[in-house]
């Protein structure tokens, strides 16, 4: 007869193998739209602690951004 810790224990390790196992990765047009959402936050944060002018801070984020995207898409098409 097996007792709780015992099962508690297998029921942990067969969860954590199922997790281990089943990991999907993201596609690469999701993953260049997440990088931008997180490229312009950032962008836009640094703006904000470093008190740039929203004026200034748009057009630094709009080049940037420009530049994260075109990026993006030399990867995305050079990926094989």
């Amino acid at each position: 007869m097996m007792n709780t810790a015992e099962t508690a224990k297998r029921h942990y390790e067969t969860e954590n193998r199922e997790s281990h196992t089943e990991k999907k990765k993201f596609s690469n047009v999701m993953a260049m739209i997440l990088g931008i959402l997180v490229t312009v936050e950032i962008m836009i944060l640094g703006a904000m602690v470093m008190k740039i002018d929203v004026h200034s801070a748009d057009r630094i984020a709009m080049a940037l951004a420009f530049v994260v995207v075109y990026s993006g898409v030399v990867a995305a098409l050079t990926d094989k």
